[in-house]
């Protein structure tokens, strides 16, 4: 079964990330702050896109870290060995990209 959902350019992002959200139990913040940062077509979490999300969100320096460390326990933000930041994990910037979700029901 194929759903076909016209999304907006500026709301793409949002949009896919709340599909996933059943997998990924992301709070609403945790979603604008992805979106802010994937919307700028960045996959990290440099200094230059913290400043960006914290101005364009209006949150405090703080709230944006204690939110980093809680993409960091879900496994959505990982620390790139090779550059040392903070990068959106590879897997879900790949499906995002591609705009298409697949579940797949197994029984038990």
């Amino acid at each position: 079964m194929t759903y076909k959902i016209l999304v907006n350019k500026e709301q793409y992002y949002t949009s896919v990330l709340q599909a996933f959200n059943p997998i990924l139990g992301l709070s609403k913040k945790e979603i604008q702050i992805l979106n802010c940062v994937l919307s700028n077509g960045q996959t990290s979490m440099s200094t230059l896109n913290r400043e960006h999300v914290r101005k364009t969100i209006g949150i405090t320096k703080y709230s944006l870290n204690n939110y980093i460390g809680r993409l960091r326990i879900k496994g959505i933000l990982y620390k790139d060995k090779s550059n040392k930041t903070l990068t959106i994990h590879s897997g879900l910037v790949d499906n995002l990209n591609k705009g298409k979700i697949e579940y797949n029901f197994t029984k038990l």
